[in-house]
């Protein structure tokens, strides 16, 4: 009996709890990241946002298309990677980088794309694991989604793009 009892308080220790598996991986959440913009009226916190949200519907986006068969056309992300480029590119060119340098500037957002988009695969996956679904419950993905929406309105605006 105490046997067992040890070997169930270890499995419970060691396995991850749904609070744990739910809550954001990420050190700044895009919310936090769009209010620093706003209240330092530093654009490269909105460009940081951007990419983040561009990684963020690049992988919830494929994630739905692969459960429910409705296509992702990558429209969405898209718009999100040209505003985070365009905001980071004018930012680069207002501290007076190398017109080299500004132009790696797509290729660099597309690594922190692929770079995000892991992270947030991986995050949607312990959420299943822990709680049965993807995302709804987890309100910390639920307010990231809500604050990329924000965001993605944002870029519609400034990009010219309308998905």
């Amino acid at each position: 009996m105490k046997r067992l009892l040890v070997i169930t308080l270890l499995l419970t220790a060691l396995s991850p709890s749904a609070t744990l598996a739910t809550e954001s991986p990420f050190k700044m959440s895009v919310e936090s990241l769009v209010t620093k913009s706003i209240n330092t009226g530093d654009t490269s916190y909105l460009g940081m946002a951007a990419i983040r949200c561009a990684a963020l519907y690049n992988t919830y986006l494929s994630l739905v298309e692969l459960n429910m068969d409705i296509k992702n056309d990558g429209a969405i992300a898209h718009s999100l990677y040209v505003l985070g480029v365009k905001i980071k590119a004018q930012k680069m060119q207002e501290h007076g980088a190398k017109e080299g340098f500004i132009a790696s500037m797509p290729e660099k957002a597309m690594e922190d794309i692929q770079k995000h988009s892991l992270v947030y695969w991986e995050w949607l996956k312990n959420n299943r694991e822990a709680t049965g679904d993807y995302a709804a419950s987890s309100p910390e993905f639920v307010k990231e989604q809500e604050q990329c929406n924000i965001v993605r309105s944002f870029a519609q605006t400034n990009t010219g793009t309308n998905d």
